[in-house]
């Protein structure tokens, strides 16, 4: 994507992740890093739990991520894509979730996120995905038209890994996927981890905000010129970077693009959402807080 300047990014946030309040042996800390697909890096952090069951979280988000990228050579999204105003396609359970997540955002904001916004096809829209439920089929109806997952992923990813670490009966936890999108259960009695958002303007700054994480996600949005595609929309939202707290990293990942494209709608939409808050910064550095954020910003 020519020209492309879309970042997610939370600064230097993998030194704030391990930060523990009570005393526990260094031997109760597993720490796990790997690539999922596409050069999607994640790091986990769990304690009292052992290496292969982190692992075992890991490889399913692996597995989940091969799926829903449309750059993978054996995706479903990619099949969607192929067979665009052809015929429908069977999915399996990550677009199943996924695709009434996206169609719901793009109504909710009126089309601002739009997971067809970079179709090659002008006209496409996200109102030209089919999904059929109980059939378990998806199209995209108009020929050309292309979708992607990519303002969603990484907060689906997360989740999945979070899943499965609690299947295994892991509950003190941190996931940190590409320093943009993080999850975190509790540290133990009284205790949360504290994120640092930086200034979108000085990412090697300090924080301007520090947000006290407990079993909620927080994902970061900023510049999104390549969403629309950087020759026919260039990033001129109101805010250089838009910062949401949910209770799931997926539902977390894609408010914060749908706020950043929303411009200056973009606090209403969060407001609209229960549980969820924001952290909003112009390109002036102005800061403002919507919503639940338990948060200590300096102003």
């Amino acid at each position: 994507m020519r020209n492309a300047r879309w970042y997610f990014f939370l600064g230097s946030l993998c030194g704030l992740f391990f930060m523990a309040a009570e005393s526990q042996a260094v031997s109760s800390l597993v720490e796990r890093s790997s690539t999922l697909c596409q050069g999607l890096q994640v790091k986990v952090q769990a304690i009292g739990t052992t290496k292969k069951v982190v692992d075992y979280a890991i490889d399913g988000a692996k597995k989940s991520c091969r799926q829903v990228s449309e750059a993978e050579s054996r995706s479903q999204t990619l099949q969607l894509n192929q067979q665009a105003g052809k015929q429908a396609v069977s999915v399996g359970r990550d677009l199943q979730y996924l695709l009434p997540r996206v169609m719901y955002m793009a109504q909710l904001t009126g089309g601002a996120f739009d997971p067809t916004a970079w179709s090659k096809k002008k006209k496409t829209t996200y109102r030209d995905l089919w999904f059929d439920k109980v059939g378990q089929r998806a199209m995209i109806r108009r020929k050309g038209g292309e979708l992607s997952f990519r303002g969603v992923l990484k907060g689906y990813l997360t989740d999945r890994i979070a899943a499965r670490l609690k299947h295994q009966g892991v509950t003190r936890y941190s996931i940190n996927l590409n320093n943009s999108v993080l999850k975190a259960s509790g540290r133990g009695p009284g205790a949360s981890w504290m994120i640092g958002i930086p200034d979108p303007h000085h990412q090697n700054s300090d924080s301007v905000c520090r947000v006290a994480l407990v079993n909620r996600a927080l994902a970061t949005a900023a510049d999104y010129s390549w969403y629309q595609g950087a020759d026919s929309f260039p990033g001129t939202s109101t805010y250089a970077s838009v910062s949401v707290l949910a209770s799931d990293a997926n539902l977390a990942e894609a408010l914060a693009n749908a706020a950043i494209v929303s411009g200056a709608q973009g606090p209403h939409l969060i407001s609209r959402i229960p549980g969820a808050g924001a952290v909003f910064i112009t390109h002036q550095g102005r800061l403002s807080i919507v919503g639940s954020v338990p948060a200590a910003c300096m102003y």
